[in-house]
């Protein structure tokens, strides 16, 4: 099974053995296995694996830091499906959606900034003028009220 282009899918029986794979990683680990050089997160990630039905583990192998999901299959008790992926590439994935998310918030607030500049421009207009007109009629220039109790035309 390839999965992805770094990631990898392997059936594991209950002692820990890779039993079905195509992937080129899978017999680096059953030989390290065999030799008994598993690294301390690989034998971690192996006996969390064993205490659960599924989940998730982590574990490093040759320098670089996997992410896997694991499920017990139901019919073979102690077999499980192993996925396992790189770390790194999936915290790229993360870094890239964080900074479109930074970039489409930033454009949503100036969008936001721009049209409430131009919606208090259409309400200040209005109010500025009738405050400008009472100020008027209190100072005692009553004219600008001719101008809007003449009828108009259409």
């Amino acid at each position: 099974m390839h999965y992805e282009d770094n990631g990898i899918a392997f059936i594991m029986d209950k002692t820990g053995i890779i039993v079905g794979t195509s992937t080129q990683l899978v017999p680096q680990l059953t030989e390290l296995a065999g030799d008994h050089k598993l690294g301390d997160s690989i034998t971690k990630a192996v006996a969390e694996m064993f205490k659960n039905k599924e989940g998730n583990v982590s574990f490093t192998l040759s320098n670089v830091e996997y992410i896997a999901a694991y499920a017990q299959i139901s019919s073979i008790e102690g077999w499980y499906v192993v996925t396992a992926t790189p770390v790194r590439p999936i915290k790229t994935s993360i870094a890239k959606a964080a900074s479109l998310i930074v970039v489409i918030a930033a454009l949503s607030t100036l969008t936001a900034v721009v049209v409430t500049s131009l919606r208090i421009k259409n309400i200040a207009g209005p109010v500025a003028a009738t405050a400008q007109r009472m100020q008027e009629m209190a100072d005692g220039d009553i004219s600008c009220l001719r101008r809007y109790s003449e009828p108009t035309t259409r």
